[in-house]
Parts: C-alpha cells; structure tokens; sequence
C-alpha cells in the first residue's frame, strides 16, 4: 500500500490511512500507532507526494528489541535511530565480539580483509628453515640434513658459509684471511 502524505503539513497534522496513523512533529511523519493491530509480515510502503516509482518499503518482523525509524522529511533528511551500539558504522567500525569474514584464496593481493585462516594458510606456505629468493639460488638455510644444526648461507646457487652448533664459521669460496677474522668477530 503507498502511502501519500500530505505536501505542506502543520506541526501536529494527523494523517490516516486504513488502519494507520501518522502525525507531523515540524520535521517528519511519525507513526502514531494504528487502529487495529499490525501482523508480523504486514508491507507497509511510503511514497513521496510526487509518484516517481521511489518508494519506502517496510516489512513488519518480529522484532527482539524496540525499534524507531524516522522517515524523510521535507528536506530529504533521513534518521534511523536504534541502539546504535549494536551496528558499526561505514566508517572506522570497531567490531566486537568474534566477527567473522569470508576467507580469501591463497596469493590475494588486495585490500580484502585477511581473516585468521588466511593468515595461517600464508604462514604455512612460507617454510620454518630458510628464507629464499624468488629463484631459490640465495637463501639461508637451517639445518638442511635431520639434526645438522648448521646454518647454511648460499648466493647464486652456491654455499658461501656456514655457522655450526659449536660457533665455528666455515668460510667456502673466494673469501682471505682478513674477511675470514672479520665475520668471526662479528658473529661471536
């Protein structure tokens, strides 16, 4: 049912339609209650004074708290008003409780929010015992061998060094003495 509200209303105006009742505050059509009952699933539909196929639609629900909205008034001004703690808003939310999204496939790039479980797939995907390069010809390596407790440092497809559980540093290619004395001061 649309409902057509008078153009140029005074505060206080009472508008009746069927069983419903509105009354003009200065600002907005609010409703006054109605002369029977409404039932839950009930569609009541605002229409503007200008029939432009631009409605209000709402539907009566069981509600689990009291509710208030507030239709446009003459300026196109819109108010809902509810308890608006148990909403967030559009912008900066603060979410409470354990708010849940939908988990993004392994590799996203964008600005979707990263849930728990994709956090945990990404963590998963990068190994516990070296950090590579793209092309996994420069890493370091822990323990390449069941309980070697070495530390492997590789450039270019080839081993440079090495840490042992012991502290000794194996230097392998193309390094002299002074190098050789200066990593060892640095890493003891």
């Amino acid at each position: 049912m649309a409902i057509n509200f008078p153009s140029s209303p005074n505060e206080g105006d009472i508008h009746q339609v069927a069983d419903r009742v509105w009354q003009w505050d200065g600002e907005k059509w609010k409703a006054t209650g109605t002369t029977s009952s409404s039932a839950v699933g009930a569609v009541v539909v605002f229409e503007g004074a200008t029939a432009d196929a631009h409605e209000t639609t709402l539907t009566v629900v069981d509600p689990t708290a009291d509710r208030t909205i507030t239709l446009p008034n003459a300026t196109g001004t819109v108010v809902l008003t509810s308890d608006l703690s148990t909403y967030a808003p559009l912008a900066s939310p603060t979410l409470t409780g354990v708010p849940a999204a939908p988990t993004a496939a392994a590799d996203t790039n964008t600005t979707q929010i990263a849930t728990t479980a994709y956090v945990q797939t990404e963590l998963g995907a990068v190994s516990s015992d070296s950090i590579k390069d793209a092309d996994n010809d420069t890493k370091i390596q822990v323990e390449e061998g069941s309980d070697e407790d070495i530390i492997r440092f590789d450039t270019a497809g080839t081993e440079q060094m090495t840490i042992k559980a012991d502290g000794t540093i194996t230097l392998t290619q193309g390094l002299d003495d002074v190098n050789a004395v200066l990593a060892v001061q640095i890493f003891r």
